[in-house]
């Protein structure tokens, strides 16, 4: 769902996001210790793994889209998830960090901050060539927010990344790390020197 709405920005995969976000919480986390179970109930046993196989563990993935969540949305119980995780398996990934490449991506996140892409415009059409930009280098340190005229109310009430950034007569992409943000780039070459792809 994050990864549908930093493409299409469509609202309502941020939405889905936030929903699937507290339902994930409220009924597999161990609030005690961190991370989160594989089921809810205890039956037979209540496990957790952050082991990753072929695939990411989904106490990896759990952790990683919870800290690209609290960077979209500006909630900070996202982030304190996402810690709570990576803190529980701390001692495994020590032992065994080939084994924890996804947690070893969240954890990065979690001491060097988040790169924060807004692309602010009035159509999707203007833009393109912006979001081109910003989805051409494989970037895992950063989130992407796309916000026109018709998505940007409902955005605003579920992100504080789009405060003072309405869609104006051009087209702009902001780039923010740790609440230090660039000037506004309004070509893509600006936005790619701005993201250091060049």
């Amino acid at each position: 769902m994050l990864d549908l709405f930093e493409v299409t920005g469509e609202p309502r995969w941020l939405q889905e996001s936030v929903r699937l976000a507290a339902t994930m919480i409220a009924d597999f986390e161990d609030r005690e210790n961190g991370g989160f179970f594989l089921t809810v109930t205890a039956e037979p046993a209540r496990l957790k793994e952050g082991y990753d196989g072929p695939i990411p563990s989904g106490n990896s993935v759990a952790a990683l889209d919870l800290i690209r969540l609290a960077e979209l949305t500006g909630d900070t119980g996202y982030r304190k998830a996402a810690d709570r995780t990576v803190r529980f398996f701390s001692t495994d990934i020590e032992r065994n960090p080939a084994g924890h490449a996804t947690m070893l991506t969240a954890l990065d996140l979690l001491l060097n901050g988040v790169r924060e892409v807004v692309v602010s415009t009035r159509t999707n059409g203007e833009a393109e060539a912006l979001m081109t930009e910003v989805n051409r280098p494989f970037l895992p340190d950063k989130v992407v927010m796309k916000a026109t005229s018709k998505t940007y109310p409902e955005l605003s009430k579920l992100s504080s990344l789009l405060e003072g950034r309405s869609p104006t007569a051009r087209p702009r992409a902001y780039v923010c790390r740790n609440a230090a943000c660039l000037l506004p780039a309004e070509s893509p070459k600006a936005l790619r020197e701005q993201l250091g792809t060049r």
